[in-house]
């Protein structure tokens, strides 16, 4: 028996928890005893209830102000806090105390660079699992992600520099820390296709998506008719009352899964077209009878979409959302909006709705998903994550 610690330090998401804790039961069911560290300690019940041990993650202090166009995964990176050697140092002290405390052989992050790096300086083995994001293809220097950006390689190297050189300042330079100690482990899982791959495709074993979204509370949808549209929206959007007005204004039946939400202001909110759930909500049974989902450009949620044959009208907030939402639009399986005009977002709302070709597609998809792997991911991973503590 060996003994892992799976971490996830950046990202707010619940696709994360719902991908590493099907990893966890898959190490477990092969014998194994599984940690977690969670940046978002709200969220420790869920491996809690499952008899996991589980900690609040070391976290960086946010900066006061960042670049809101990152050029590269190094520029992320400092954006995040990598700037900040004083918390550098403080957040690798904290990591060396779990690590004392867990023990583990073997460290797995899900974009939890400062835990990669605690391994490395613990020569312990690494395991990175994720949607494809906090793996930049490994090119000197990191390649540029902003979508249609071509960034002078003096630049890109010069923020690679600066992400190295404040890691080694925090930690010192023996061993030394390179991107490929923050980035990447001795084995590196996409656990995505290469349709969703926010930094792809490329040359990479896919695993598929991990995990799904089959919790959550029960709803059915009224009747037949009118279009069905299933959304998963975050209430703070800024655009969340116009989408919710294009939804009213289309005619079509909406369900609107909105976790976070105040109760009776989703009460209120609510009509007899546009009913509106402030938790997340069991997709399965809904996805199988709608017409389009609509959300932010969440891998999760769209891969559900996707397995479902339903097209997407996506409304990313962050970068990887941006870069998801580009990735299925050249795809020919989502609507990419980023205009925040309450006009111009009914429009591409109807003109989703409307879209024969972008449903046909979807639908053609989802049967060649079928034709895929059916391996289940979680054991995929679990399988080569093993090996490396053999």
């Amino acid at each position: 028996m060996s003994r892992f610690l799976v971490a996830w330090e950046f990202g707010e998401d619940l696709g994360h928890v719902r991908r590493i804790l099907p990893l966890g039961r898959a190490l477990r069911e092969r014998g194994h005893e599984v940690a977690f560290a969670f940046r978002d300690a709200t969220r420790l019940a869920a491996p809690a209830r499952e008899s996991f041990a589980a900690w609040a993650a070391p976290v960086l202090r946010r900066p006061p102000a960042f670049d809101p166009a990152p050029r590269n995964a190094a520029d992320v990176l400092l954006n995040l806090g990598f700037r900040d050697v004083a918390s550098l140092r403080g957040v690798q002290r904290a990591w060396d105390a779990l690590l004392e405390v867990v023990r583990p052989d073997a460290v797995i992050g899900d974009y939890a660079p400062n835990a990669m790096i605690a391994a490395s300086r613990h020569a312990l083995p690494r395991a990175t699992v994720g949607s494809g994001f906090a793996l930049p293809p490994a090119r000197d220097p990191l390649p540029a992600i902003r979508p249609g950006e071509r960034a002078d390689e003096a630049v890109l190297r010069g923020l690679d520099d600066a992400l190295t050189a404040s890691v080694s300042a925090a930690v010192g330079k023996t061993p030394q820390i390179t991107l490929e100690h923050i980035f990447r482990g001795d084995a590196n899982l996409l656990a995505t296709w290469p349709e969703l791959d926010p930094l792809g495709p490329r040359d990479a074993d896919y695993l598929g998506p991990m995990g799904g979204t089959e919790g959550g509370m029960e709803t059915a949808w009224n009747g037949a008719g009118a279009p069905r549209v299933l959304a998963y929206l975050k209430p703070r959007d800024t655009r969340f009352a116009a989408v919710l007005a294009a939804l009213e204004a289309s005619g079509a039946q909406a369900i609107v899964a909105a976790p976070g939400m105040h109760e009776q202001d989703a009460k209120d909110r609510s009509s007899a077209r546009v009913r509106i759930f402030p938790c997340t909500l069991r997709l399965p049974p809904l996805l199988r009878e709608a017409d389009l989902c609509v959300g932010h450009g969440g891998p999760g949620f769209a891969a559900d979409a996707l397995r479902a044959g339903v097209p997407l009208l996506l409304l990313p907030m962050h970068l990887e959302q941006e870069l998801v939402a580009r990735r299925l639009a050249e795809a020919g399986l989502a609507v990419l909006q980023l205009s925040r005009a309450p006009e111009e977002l009914a429009a591409a709302l109807a003109g989703a709705l409307d879209d024969e070709a972008l449903h046909a597609r979807a639908h053609g998809f989802a049967r060649e998903l079928a034709t895929r792997s059916t391996a289940d991911p979680a054991q995929a991973a679990a399988a080569r994550i093993e090996a490396l503590v053999r």
